[in-house]
This record gives C-alpha cells, structure tokens and sequence, in this order.
C-alpha cells in the first residue's frame, strides 16, 4: 500500500443502462461531500463520469441485461480516484474507435464518444483491459502532493 492512505473508499454497481446512470451521478455527488471535494473539481468528475458511463451504455453493453457498471470511488490525503467497470464488450471510452471517428462532430454536440473532454476534466486517465472486465481509472487532485 505504501504512502497512500485511505480516507475512503465505496462503490455502487448498477445496469448499464441510461435509466441507471442517475444512481452513478447521486453516488458521486453523495462520495464527494463525504470527501469534501469542492463544486468544480466535483462537477468535474462527474462530467467526466457521466460521459464514460453513457459511452459504457452506448458502445460495450452490448447485453443490456447482463451488463453491468461498478464504479468505485477512493478518496486519499491528495487524490480522488474513480474506477469505472464494465463486464461488456471490449472498448476503450478514452480512445475513438476509427469507424466512428467520422462522428466526432456530431457525438461532440451530443454528449458521448468525446475522450478529450474527459481528459481536460480529470488530471489521469487510464484504460485497461482484465479478466473480461473492460477499466476505466480517473484521478483528480485535491491539492499539491
């Protein structure tokens, strides 16, 4: 474990399915208070995290009954790190797939498929791929280490 201490860590797991992406977003409202996170890097966040978990919804459920998102909030003395997920196909939220690279624009004006946006929200961003479970990591800092 090293230096890093634990302040708090919880996690919700829902179906990955648009009407369930509200219970993420009050989980993470409720997670960043107990933090103590403020307003903008709190909005940050969940802008962030709504933008994964409605690509989550859109691109890799591909079994909307089976599929489900986990997402796990870890609070330490100088960073919040979310980890988002999804036992659904493979795919890379943080990466544009080049068959839908021609959609760029339009997904941009409508919310989704926009990893730039996630990355100027968040101070990291990494994708891998374990165990069948596609994993979304995002950290914030709360202040200078």
């Amino acid at each position: 474990m090293g230096n890093k201490e634990i302040i708090l860590e919880n996690s919700i797991v829902v179906k990955a399915s648009f009407p369930y992406l509200e219970m993420i977003s009050d989980f993470i409202r409720q997670q960043a208070g107990l933090s103590n996170l403020g307003f903008k890097k709190t909005w940050e966040l969940m802008l962030a995290i709504d933008e994964i978990t409605s690509n989550i919804v859109s691109y890799a459920a591909s079994d909307k009954d089976n599929c489900k998102i986990k997402v796990v909030w870890r609070a330490e003395k100088n960073c919040i790190t979310v980890s988002i997920y999804d036992n659904g196909r493979p795919f890379n939220p943080l990466k544009i797939p080049e068959e839908e690279s021609n959609l760029i624009e339009e997904n941009k004006r409508l919310g989704g498929m926009n990893p730039e946006l996630v990355k100027k929200m968040v101070d990291e961003a990494f994708y891998k791929r374990e165990n069948g479970l596609n994993c979304v990591m995002l950290k914030k800092y709360t202040r200078k280490a």
